[in-house]
């Protein structure tokens, strides 16, 4: 007589232990140690909120959003430009390679490579049939 078990029990045991694996691995990752590092406020600062002037000191409006590609990397930058109070305001969205940025402590400075009037005029960033609208520059 044979004192195996049917072939269908001992692939339900060897899936079970499959996947009892595969979890212990999920966990064990997950329970990784996390570190942190401490940064210079020379070196990095917070973007959203922060005004936008052109290369001659104008103001343009504030960095509202961060555009990012589908690898999360910046795409463009949300200006919000133009109006009074709110009223007439566009969403602009700057190409993130016009965009330069200082940081000093406690301060955040974003330049952009376009004028106030470049800026005005160019078309808000939502486009037809779901497109995003990037105002860029050739590339040189």
């Amino acid at each position: 007589m044979n004192s195996r078990p049917p072939l269908s029990t001992r692939r339900w045991i060897a899936a079970l232990l499959a996947f009892a694996l595969l979890c212990f691995h999920a966990i064990a990752l997950a329970q990784q140690p996390v570190t942190s590092r401490p940064v210079p406020a020379s070196e990095a600062g917070t973007l959203l909120g922060r005004g936008v002037t052109d290369s001659a000191g104008t103001d343009v409006g504030l960095l509202v959003d961060v555009l990012a590609d589908k690898d999360g990397k910046p795409l463009a930058g949300v200006i919000n430009v133009g109006g009074f109070l709110g009223v007439g305001m566009r969403r602009v969205a700057v190409a993130w390679r016009l965009l330069r940025f200082s940081h000093a402590v406690g301060d955040t400075r974003i330049v952009m490579d376009l004028t106030l009037d470049e800026a005005a005029a160019a078309p808000e960033m939502s486009g037809p049939a779901n497109t995003l609208i990037v105002v860029d520059r050739p590339a040189q």
